[in-house]
């Protein structure tokens, strides 16, 4: 079967897994990626919230290796972030494509994009240059991020042994030895760290609507 197939059926059964998979890890974790903010949420970040900064390893709009800062990000404009699960699932590929189609949309606006992954930093070079990505590609090594934002998903089980069957290395992957992902999550966040729009949802089958993105960009700008 191929991958793409089996991800829809893996995505059926992801469906009906209980929320209590998320942040389930008691690894220990560090603040150097969040901005020295080390809290571990139960929840992900909502609109009206704060988001904190974030600085991770990348592959900028140019191909090359550099540092990803929200901080940075913001200064310039609006930042659309989304969390996506590595390059090996079809739903974050056809995501990212998405995106892509509106960049210079969203550009236009004022904004920019981080998308982030845990996968290894050699992963998201291929993704990129694959698909020939306008935008920034950060690397959440072990997911700290992730888990700090309340975004940690800890694969059950039953999961695992079905992504063995098809061949879903997730570990080799990201280079850890957990099977573990962000659920995928996309927030736009204004200059001030505030959080204008926020989709998160457990089942990975299921994405933001980029042109709903577009609609809160509009906004954003009109309100400047």
């Amino acid at each position: 079967m191929q991958i793409s197939k089996a991800l829809c059926v893996l995505a059926a059964l992801g469906s009906i897994i209980s929320l209590s998979a998320v942040a389930g890890s008691t690894e220990p974790t560090t603040s150097s990626s969040l901005g020295g903010e080390s809290a571990i949420r139960d929840t992900p970040y909502q609109v009206g919230e704060k988001m904190p900064n974030i600085t991770l390893p990348a592959i900028g709009k140019d191909g090359k290796e550099t540092e990803a800062s929200l901080e940075s990000m913001l200064a310039d404009g609006p930042v659309v972030l989304t969390f996506f699960r590595g390059s090996w699932c079809p739903y974050c590929v056809t995501e990212l494509k998405a995106v892509e189609k509106r960049i210079k949309k969203i550009e236009a606006l004022g904004a920019s994009v981080l998308a982030i992954s845990p996968e290894q930093p050699a992963e998201t070079v291929k993704l990129d240059k694959k698909l020939k990505l306008d935008f920034v590609l950060a690397t959440d090594h072990n997911n700290v991020v992730a888990r700090q934002l309340g975004l940690l998903f800890q694969m059950p089980d039953e999961m695992i042994e079905k992504y063995k069957e098809y061949k879903i290395d997730v570990p080799q992957s990201n280079g850890t030895e957990t099977w573990q992902l962000p659920i995928p999550a996309t927030y736009v966040i204004d200059t001030d760290r505030t959080i204008r729009f926020a989709f998160v949802d457990v089942d990975y089958s299921k994405r933001a609507n980029y042109d709903d993105v577009l609609e809160i960009l509009e906004e954003i700008k009109n309100d400047g």
